[in-house]
C-alpha cells in the first residue's frame, strides 16, 4: 500500500475519461479508467485523505470522448468523486530555442479553440524549424533523417497505410515485412512463459525494429458458414528501450495488414472461435494448472474436493465446476492468456493517424494538413493543433490550411446600386471611440451588450457636449428608442432619440430652444475625414476589427477612406470617401465569422465604385 501522503503525478491527463470501456471478452476493472484510478489511490477515503493528485494534460488536444467526463474536467471531480480541486493554467512558455517556432504557430490556434474562433488559420514557417515544402520534396527530406525520430502523421488509417507502404518503398523495405521495419505495439501484451510461470509485459505504444521473422501460420475457421483465414507469424523485434534484448513475440498478421483499426468483423469473431477452441481442446493436466493458478490469485478455497484427474469436461463445467461458479472466471483467465486471442497488434510506425500518435514527441514530423473533412470547425483546430504539438524540433507540413475571414467574401452585383448625384456624408457615428468614461456610463446605465451602435451613439454625445454645459442624468432604452435625460444647470430636460433596424438614428425635432442647442450639436454636420484608429473594443466581433484594418491598408495607394462604420445585425455597413466621392456598401457574414458578400447599395462616382469592386475581387487584403 502507498504511503499515506502520497502525490500521484498523471502526465498526458487528457487521455483519462471515465467513459465506459470493454473488450469484445473481457471487463477491466469498472470499465471507467479515470473511476479505478481515483478508487485505486484511495483519495476519497479516510485513508488517502492526506494523498494528492496532479493532473498534467493539455485540453485543447484532439477529445478521445465526452470533455465533461475527462480528467482534465474539474466539475466531474468534484461532482463525481467529491474532491477538492485547484485549477491551474501555465500560459507562458520557456525559451526553446529548438521548437519556439512550432510553439508559436501552436499558440495561436489554441487561442482559436480557447476563442471558439475557427476563422482563421495559417502557418508562419520560418524555413529553418518549420516549412511547408512541396510534396515532391518529401522523398529527399525524409531520406536526410533518421526515420526512428520521424513520424508522418495523416487523417485516417487508410492513408497511414498508404504512407507507410511509400516510406517502405523509399527505404527499399522487400514484401509485407523486412528485416529492419519500424513498427508499434497497438496492444497491451503479457507473454506468459508456462514453465516458469514467468511474465513479461510490453506496453501498447512501444516502439521496435523487425529482427527476423517466420513463415505465416494460416488458421482455417469457420464462420457463419464460410471461411475465415487467420494469419500469424513469430516476430523478433528489439524494443527502443531495450537495445541489446531481443524478444518474441506472436504477430496478428490479420491486423497487421488491415487497412482500418481493427480487423473486420468476421476476423474477430473467427479468433474468439478459435481461442474458446483452444480453450476446451486443452488437456485435463493443463486445465487443472489453470484452475490451480486462478484460485491463487482469485483467493478461491475449497478446491481439495477437485482432483487433478478429473476430466474437466463441458459436462463437468456444467456440474461441479458450475456449482463453484468457476467456469466463467477459469475461461476468462485461460482467454488472458490464449496465444493467438492475445497475439501482439503490430503495424508500420512510420506513419499514424493523429489519435495513434497523441501523447508522444518526435524530432520531425511531416503531417498532412488536409483532412478531407471540414477545417473551419472546433474539431480540425483540435486535430491540427494535436498533430503540430508532437513535433520537439522540427516540422514539415503539406497541403497547410489557409483559413480567413473573407477567403468566401464574394462581389454580389445581382443587386445594383442606387446612383444618386446628391448623395452627402452622414455625421460621423461610427468614429466615435468608446473610451472607458463611454463604458463606465454603459454600465451604469445598463446598455444591451448587442447593441453597439447605441454605445457609439453615447460617445458622440459625450464627445459633442464635452466643452458645454450639459450633463447626462440618465439613459432608458426603449423600442427603437433611446431616451436621454440632461441637466441643463438646475433645469432637467429630456430628449427621444429614434433609431431604425439599421441602427440609424434620426434627427429629432425641437420643441425648446435648450432643445434644439443639443440637438444641432449632436447632428451637426462633419465632414471632416481624419482617420481614427477604431480599437477592437469598437466592434462587435474581433474578426470585423480585424478586416476594418486590412481594408484601411488596400484603400491608401487608392487614396480611399473609411468615413464610418455601422454595425448592424450580420453586417457592416461602410461608408467610402475620397474627396467628395462616396460609395456605401454592405458586407455580411455569418454567425462563424466569415464575410459572406459585399453588396454596394449607393454611390455619386462611378469611378470610386469601379476601384472598391476591384479590391473586393482581387482578396488582397
Amino acid at each position: 500500500m502507498d504511503n499515506p501522503e502520497t502525490i500521484y503525478i498523471v502526465e498526458e491527463a487528457q487521455l483519462l475519461f471515465d467513459s465506459y470501456r470493454e473488450s469484445e471478452l473481457f471487463i477491466f476493472g469498472s470499465g471507467k479508467l479515470l473511476q479505478d484510478f481515483i478508487e485505486f489511490t484511495q483519495i476519497s477515503d479516510t485513508k488517502g485523505r492526506n494523498r494528492k493528485i496532479i493532473f498534467i494534460g493539455d485540453d485543447k488536444q484532439i477529445l478521445r470522448d465526452r470533455e465533461d467526463l475527462s480528467a482534465m474536467s474539474e466539475i466531474h471531480l468534484r461532482e463525481s468523486y467529491q474532491l477538492k480541486t485547484q485549477y491551474f493554467e501555465l500560459d507562458e512558455t520557456l525559451n526553446n530555442e529548438e521548437k519556439q517556432a512550432v510553439i508559436d504557430n501552436a499558440s495561436i490556434i489554441r487561442k482559436s479553440i480557447i476563442d471558439k474562433q475557427f476563422n482563421y488559420l495559417t502557418i508562419t514557417t520560418d524555413n529553418d524549424k518549420v516549412f511547408c515544402p512541396n510534396k515532391d520534396d518529401f522523398k529527399e527530406l525524409y531520406l536526410s533523417k533518421a526515420y526512428q525520430d520521424s513520424i508522418f502523421i495523416e487523417f485516417s488509417n487508410k492513408q497511414v497505410n498508404k504512407i507507410n507502404l511509400y516510406i517502405r518503398k523509399i527505404l527499399r523495405k522487400k514484401g509485407s515485412i523486412d528485416k529492419g521495419d519500424w513498427i508499434s505495439l497497438y496492444n497491451n501484451i503479457t507473454k506468459f512463459d508456462t514453465l516458469t510461470e514467468r511474465e513479461e509485459y510490453f506496453s501498447n505504444g512501444e516502439f521496435a525494429e523487425v529482427i527476423d521473422f517466420s513463415e505465416v501460420e494460416v488458421l482455417p475457421i469457420k464462420v457463419k458458414n464460410k471461411e475465415i483465414q487467420l494469419n500469424f507469424r513469430e516476430i523478433h523485434l528489439r524494443f527502443r528501450q531495450s537495445e541489446s534484448q531481443v524478444v518474441s513475440l506472436l504477430s496478428n498478421e490479420n491486423f497487421f495488414l488491415s487497412e482500418e483499426s481493427d480487423m473486420n468483423k468476421d476476423e474477430q469473431i473467427a479468433i474468439k472461435i478459435l481461442a474458446n477452441k483452444n480453450f476446451y481442446n486443452l488437456s485435463n493436466q493443463d486445465k487443472f494448472k489453470y484452475l490451480i493458478s486462478l484460485s491463487k490469485i482469485k483467493g478461491l478455497q475449497n478446491l481439495e474436493g477437485l482432483e487433478e484427474n478429473i476430466s474437466l469436461s463441458k459436462d463437468d463445467f456444467k456440474t461441479e465446476l458450475g456449482r463453484r461458479k468457476l467456469l466463467r472466471p477459469l475461461r476468462e483467465y485461460y482467454l488472458r492468456r490464449d496465444k493467438y486471442l492475445n497475439a501482439a497488434k503490430l503495424r508500420f510506425a512510420y506513419s499514424m493517424t493523429c489519435h495513434r500518435a497523441q501523447g508522444y514527441e518526435w524530432k520531425n514530423v511531416f503531417i498532412n494538413c488536409e483532412t478531407g473533412q471540414g477545417q473551419t470547425s472546433e474539431s480540425y483546430f483540435r486535430w491540427i493543433y494535436t498533430a503540430i504539438t508532437r513535433s520537439k524540433s522540427n516540422l514539415y507540413l503539406f497541403n497547410p490550411p489557409e483559413i480567413f475571414p473573407i477567403m468566401g467574401l464574394t462581389l454580389n452585383e445581382a443587386i445594383q446600386p442606387i446612383f444618386d448625384n446628391e448623395l452627402k456624408l452622414k455625421p460621423v457615428i461610427g468614429r466615435y471611440i468608446i473610451s472607458d468614461e463611454v463604458q463606465d456610463l454603459a454600465i451604469k446605465f445598463n446598455f444591451p451588450n448587442d447593441k453597439l451602435f447605441l454605445k457609439e451613439f453615447l460617445a458622440l454625445i459625450i464627445e459633442k457636449l464635452k466643452d458645454q454645459h450639459y450633463t447626462i442624468d440618465r439613459i432608458e432604452h426603449l423600442n427603437y428608442l433611446e431616451r436621454y435625460f440632461f441637466f441643463v444647470g438646475q433645469e432637467k430636460l429630456k430628449l427621444d432619440f429614434y433609431y431604425n433596424k439599421a441602427g440609424n438614428f434620426k434627427k429629432p425635432q425641437p420643441s425648446k430652444p435648450l432643445e434644439k442647442e443639443i440637438i444641432n450639436l449632436v447632428f451637426q454636420e462633419k465632414h471632416e475625414r481624419e482617420l481614427i484608429d477604431l480599437k477592437e473594443k469598437d466592434f462587435p466581433l474581433l474578426f470585423l476589427h480585424d478586416f476594418y484594418k486590412r481594408l484601411l491598408n488596400v484603400l491608401q495607394p487608392y487614396q480611399i477612406e473609411i468615413h464610418f462604420i455601422n454595425h448592424n445585425n450580420h453586417a457592416e455597413l461602410y461608408h467610402f470617401v475620397r474627396d467628395k466621392e462616396i460609395s456605401i456598401w454592405n458586407f455580411y457574414y455569418t454567425k462563424e465569422g466569415f464575410l459572406t458578400s459585399a453588396i454596394p447599395t449607393k454611390y455619386n462616382s462611378p469611378s470610386l465604385l469601379e476601384d472598391i469592386k476591384n479590391i473586393i475581387n482581387k482578396k488582397s487584403f
